[in-house]
């Protein structure tokens, strides 16, 4: 028995995978900023070390030159 779908079914359901299609997309692309943001952050948390560690390396080399 074969099952046949009216206008209003096809309409539906391909409605229906268009929605489903732009919200999977909307969820990776959101994954994928929260990992950009994660990077990001911890980008800093290491220009921060690298700052520190530059000042006290300019700090030493002052106290040496002196």
């Amino acid at each position: 028995m074969r099952i046949t779908f009216g206008t209003r079914q096809r309409l539906f359901i391909a409605f229906a995978l268009l929605v489903s299609t732009f919200a999977l997309a909307s969820c990776l692309t959101l994954a994928h900023v929260r990992s950009i943001h994660d990077g990001l952050l911890q980008s800093k948390r290491y220009e921060d070390g690298v700052r520190a560690s530059l000042e006290l390396s300019s700090a030493v080399r002052d106290q040496y030159a002196h």
